[in-house]
C-alpha cells in the first residue's frame, strides 16, 4: 500500500504516539517505509530525534519524494543529514492563519542552509525595515505577507477598525 497523503500517515503516527505517550523515531521510520510514504512534513524536533536512529538509510526502504520542515530554522547538519537519508529536505515558512507562503523546492532551487527559499506563487512576500520600506537582499528586516483575508494586529481594537463584516 502506497500512501501519498500526509494527513493519512500523520493521523496514524499521532494516534500511535498518543497511545505510547511519546514520539518513537524507530517506529516513524518503520511506518514511512511500510506505507511507502512519498511526502511528509516533519517538525525540526522530530528530525533531531530521527537523526539518532542508526543506519536508517540502509535499514529502511524509504520512498520519499519530498520532506519539508518548519517552525524553527534547521541547522546545516540536520539539513545535510535529512537530504542524505530522505533524498530531499527543505524548509517552509508560514503561519496558522494563512498556511505556508515561503519555502524551498530542491528540485528547482539549490537549498541553502539558513534560507527559507522563495515565496510560493500567489503569495506576495516582502522584507521591510521598521518604517515599512523594502530592504536590499541580505539585509535583516520584518517579513510582510500581503493577504487580503488576514486580520491580525497586536491591538485587538485595530483589527476591526474600518472593516465591514457584512453585519
Amino acid at each position: 500500500m502506497e500512501v501519498d497523503s500526509v494527513k493519512s500517515v500523520s493521523l496514524k503516527l499521532d494516534l500511535d504516539d498518543q497511545q505510547r505517550k511519546k514520539f518513537d523515531p524507530e517506529r516513524t521510520f518503520f511506518l514511512l517505509s511500510k506505507y511507502s510514504v512519498r511526502n511528509a512534513f516533519i517538525p525540526p524536533t522530530a528530525l533531531k530525534m530521527l537523526r539518532n536512529v542508526r543506519d536508517a538509510k540502509t535499514r529502511y526502504d524509504l520512498k520519499m519524494r519530498s520532506v519539508h520542515s518548519g517552525g524553527e530554522a534547521l541547522a546545516a547538519e540536520i539539513l545535510a543529514w535529512g537530504t542524505e537519508v530522505f533524498g530531499s529536505l527543505a524548509e517552509m515558512y508560514g503561519m496558522t492563519e494563512i498556511g505556508f507562503v515561503v519555502g524551498n523546492c530542491p528540485s528547482i532551487l539549490k537549498v541553502k542552509p539558513g534560507s527559507l527559499g522563495k515565496p510560493y506563487p500567489g503569495h506576495p512576500v516582502e522584507i521591510v525595515d521598521t518604517e515599512g520600506k523594502l530592504v536590499a537582499p541580505g539585509v535583516l528586516g520584518e517579513i510582510v505577507i500581503h493577504k487580503s483575508c488576514l486580520l491580525y494586529t497586536s491591538d485587538a481594537a485595530d483589527e476591526l477598525d474600518g472593516v465591514d463584516l457584512g453585519g
